[in-house]
């Protein structure tokens, strides 16, 4: 039996355009030396072989001896890495925000506080990329996120929407132990970031002094108030990470106004909304 195949004109057509459209594919690649800490990547490479072949002699270039293979991605994808002290994630995405968050998620399986190290982008930016949805105003974004910073144990003040001192210092206080950088405002990243944890994901704050110890009224009313006593632990954290750094006159001028300070913050007696108060203002003085 003899069968006749015939190729129409739009049957040509479509595939000269579906080859067309393979040869127009490009290919990044994201190499890593965990041991080194080395990493490199290679974008818009012509072909997969490509792009890991460059990727990976950067990375050996660099200084890597266990260089590996941690990612690659196609035409219009980003790639990502997040590391911590004793693990890494990384995966692509249809944008650098993406990839790095499904970075960050694959590095929080493994435990530790992750950081994004590298992110790179076919395209230039990926940006044909369906545009995402456009995230809430700030303002309603307080309430949910007060809820679910309420379920991790980071909030002890009351759900309201009111995003005043104590809200902000939860998210820090989120923030600095999920290894983000979040801000201390609400935000459509930090509300994703914060649903994604498990209940009871923020451990307990204590003040940064001994309450068996505590005499005045201040410092009595901070140990029987977790929202306070996170914002005391996290003002004296900067204030000791400040006072380290500093030298001669300009240290004794910061111990000094430390000491003012004190003495105004005990003026507040057991005044909650005062102590908060003063601890913001604090904190805004040294960040």
């Amino acid at each position: 039996m003899i069968v006749l195949i015939v190729i129409t004109p739009l049957l040509m057509i479509a595939a000269i355009s579906y080859v067309s459209a393979q040869s127009n594919d490009v290919w990044g690649a994201i190499f890593f030396d965990f041991d080194d800490r080395v990493m490199a990547s290679s974008t818009d490479a012509g072909s997969q072989d490509e792009a890991k072949r460059v990727a990976k002699q950067k990375c050996e270039s660099g200084g890597g001896r266990n260089c590996e293979l941690v990612v690659e991605f196609q035409t219009n994808e980003c790639g990502a890495l997040a590391v911590s002290q004793n693990d890494w994630g990384a995966d692509y995405g249809p944008s650098k925000d993406a990839a790095e968050d499904n970075a960050l998620k694959n590095c929080k399986k493994q435990g530790g506080q992750c950081k994004v190290e590298k992110v790179v982008c076919n395209n230039d930016s990926g940006s044909t990329a369906a545009p995402a949805p456009a995230p809430l105003p700030p303002v309603n974004l307080a309430f949910p996120l007060q809820s679910e910073l309420k379920r991790l144990g980071c909030l002890t003040g009351r759900v309201d929407g009111v995003w005043g001192s104590g809200s902000r210092a939860a998210l820090r206080r989120f923030s600095s132990q999920a290894g983000l950088r979040l801000g201390s405002e609400p935000s459509q990243n930090a509300l994703d970031e914060a649903k994604y944890m498990d209940s009871g994901y923020c451990t307990p704050v204590k003040p940064s002094f001994n309450c068996a110890k505590a005499r005045s009224k201040a410092e009595k009313a901070i140990c029987a108030n977790l929202e306070i006593a996170t914002l005391d632990n996290e003002m004296v954290s900067i204030y000791v990470k400040h006072r380290r750094a500093l030298r001669g006159a300009r240290r004794r001028a910061l111990i000094n106004q430390q000491k003012q300070w004190l003495k105004q913050r005990n003026a507040c007696g057991s005044d909650v909304a005062c102590l908060a108060q003063r601890y913001g203002e604090r904190i805004g003085q040294l960040q």
